[in-house]
C-alpha cells in the first residue's frame, strides 16, 4: 500500500511504478549493479535501525546555515535563466520560492544558475542582486565544471576534458564575489589527477578572499557504456581530494555531494561517501543532488526512494532536485522532507487504510478535514476510521478524529480522549474548535 486516504484502485499504477525497476532486474530486463567491494575500508559509525543525524559541523554560506543542528536547506536549479527568453522573470520566480510573502519552513534556501562562459559571470552578478532585494535570507550558488578553471592549473589542454572556454583569474575572482557558494563539478576519472588539486587550490583562494564557500560534486561518466557495472569509489575519492586541497588551502567553507544521476545505486554511493567523509575525520555537511529524469525515473518516486532513503538514515544536509520547474523542485523537496520528518513545512495528516469496520467516508472526510486544516504548519492530525485500531495508531498525532459507532465520533489530543459520540454532522467543527482550545489554530492566509 503507497497510501491510506485514496480508494485502493488509485494505489494500484502507484504500486507498479515503484516495483518496476526491481521487477526489471529480476527478470532479467535491466542489468543488476554488481555488489560494492571497497579498496579502501571505511568506519561506519551509524546504527541502521536508529534514526541519528550524521555528525557535522554547521557552515555557512552566506546567509544560509546547513550541518550542524540546522533545518535541511531546499535547494532551486534556476537553470537556462538568461540563456532562453521564454523562462519566466528570475525575480517572480525568486519571489515565489522565497519572497516575503513566503512562510519561512516553505521557503527555498538556495537558488543555483550554472556559468559555461564569460556572460554567465555577469548573469551570476546580476542574479546576486535580483536574491538580495527579493530573497535576502537565501544565499546563490553558481555551478561550474572543473574543465573552465583548467587553465589555471596550467594543465594540458583535455585534461580534464576541457572545453574552448575557459575562466582567468579575473573571471574567478568575480564569480568568487558574485556566488555565495561554488559548485564545482569534478570530471568522471578513475585515476589520480594532479592538476584537480591545483585548480582546486586556486578556487579556494579566492573563494577564502571572498568570503564564499565551496561545494564539491563528484560524478560517474554517464556516457559510458558500463556506467552500470561502475563503482562510486573512483569519485568519492575525488571529491576527498579536492576537498583535501581547499582544505590546505584554508578555506573552511566546504560541503560535498554526488550527482546521483550518474550513478546505477546512488543510495549506496552517497553512503560510501558519507562513511568516506567519517573516517577521513572530514565533519563536513553533505548536499543530496537528484535528476531522477536523467536516470529515467519518474520524478516523484525517484527522488523520494532516493532521497528519503538517506534523510531517514540522518543522511543529508541540504536537498536538490532538479524538476520541470522551480516550482516543481521546491514542492518535490518539501515533499520529500515532510515525509522523512525532517523539515516539517505543513500539515501532517495520518489516517487508517480503511476496512470494513470504517464508520465513515473516510476519503470524503480526510479530504474535508484537509481543506480546513492543511494551512497549521506543524500540527499532526490523525483521521481513523474506527474504535478497534484508531487509538493505536495514530502515532504521535496532537490531534485525533476516529469513528465511534455508525454516524458518531470521538475526538484526542494526543492519545486522550476528550469528547466522544459527537455526530459527524458536527465533528469537523468540533475538531477546530478543539484545536483553537488548545492555542494551535492560526486563520489561513488570505487568498489573492
Amino acid at each position: 500500500r503507497v497510501s491510506l486516504t485514496e480508494d485502493p484502485v488509485e494505489e494500484v499504477p502507484v504500486a507498479f511504478r515503484l516495483v518496476e525497476k526491481f521487477n526489471r532486474r529480476i527478470s532479467g530486463e535491466a542489468p543488476v549493479p554488481p555488489p560494492l567491494i571497497l579498496k579502501m575500508p571505511v568506519s561506519e559509525q551509524r546504527n541502521p535501525f536508529q534514526r541519528l543525524r550524521r555528525a557535522c559541523r554547521e557552515v555557512s554560506f552566506g546567509p544560509v546555515a546547513i550541518g550542524g543542528i540546522q533545518r535541511v536547506a531546499v535547494e532551486l536549479p534556476l537553470d537556462g535563466w538568461g540563456k532562453r527568453g521564454d523562462l519566466p522573470d528570475p525575480g517572480d520566480e525568486i519571489r515565489s520560492a522565497a519572497g516575503a510573502g513566503i512562510p519561512e519552513e516553505q521557503r527555498a534556501d538556495f537558488f543555483e544558475v550554472s556559468v559555461c562562459n564569460e556572460a554567465d559571470v555577469a548573469t551570476a552578478a546580476e542574479l546576486r542582486r535580483i536574491l538580495q532585494a527579493q530573497a535576502p535570507a537565501s544565499a546563490l550558488s553558481v555551478r561550474i565544471d572543473a574543465s573552465l578553471i583548467l587553465r589555471l592549473a596550467e594543465a594540458a589542454p583535455g585534461a580534464l576534458g576541457g572545453t574552448a572556454f575557459q575562466l582567468d583569474r579575473a573571471s574567478l575572482s568575480a564569480l568568487a564575489t558574485a556566488a555565495h557558494r561554488v559548485t564545482l563539478r569534478l570530471p568522471p576519472s578513475s585515476r589520480p589527477l594532479p592538476e584537480l588539486r591545483k585548480m582546486t587550490s586556486v578556487l579556494a583562494d579566492r573563494l577564502r578572499e571572498a568570503g564564499s564557500g565551496l561545494l564539491v560534486v563528484g560524478r560517474a561518466d554517464s556516457t559510458d557504456s558500463r556506467v552500470l557495472l561502475a563503482t562510486p569509489e573512483p569519485a568519492v575519492d575525488l571529491v576527498l581530494s579536492a576537498l583535501g586541497a581547499a582544505c590546505s588551502a584554508g578555506l573552511e567553507r566546504l560541503a560535498a555531494a554526488l550527482d546521483c544521476s550518474t550513478f546505477p545505486a546512488p543510495v549506496g554511493a552517497v553512503r560510501l561517501l558519507a562513511a568516506r567523509l567519517d573516517t577521513e575525520g572530514l565533519d563536513i555537511p553533505l548536499v543530496l543532488l537528484d535528476a531522477p529524469a536523467a536516470r529515467g525515473e519518474d520524478p516523484t518516486l525517484g527522488s523520494a526512494s532516493f532521497a528519503g532513503s538517506l534523510l531517514c538514515d540522518g543522511i543529508g544536509d541540504s536537498l536538490q532536485i532538479a524538476a520541470a520547474s522551480p516550482w516543481e523542485s521546491r514542492r518535490l523537496a518539501l515533499g520529500i522532507l515532510q515525509g522523512a520528518r525532517v523539515r516539517i513545512s505543513r500539515t501532517e495528516f495520518i489516517s487508517c487504510p480503511s476496512c470494513g469496520r470504517t464508520q465513515f467516508d473516510l476519503e470524503t472526510t480526510t479530504r474535508r478535514i484537509k481543506e480546513r486544516t492543511a494551512h497549521l504548519k506543524g500540527l499532526k492530525i490523525a483521521i481513523m476510521g474506527c474504535v478497534v485500531n484508531g487509538p493505536g495508531e495514530m502515532a504521535d498525532a496532537d490531534f485525533g478524529y476516529v469513528g465511534w459507532g455508525k454516524g458518531k465520533v470521538s475526538l484526542f489530543v494526543g492519545k486522550e480522549m476528550v469528547a466522544r459520540d459527537i455526530p459527524t454532522s458536527d465533528a469537523d467543527e468540533r475538531l477546530i474548535e478543539l484545536i483553537k482550545r488548545h492555542g494551535r489554530w492560526v486563520d489561513p492566509p488570505a487568498s489573492s
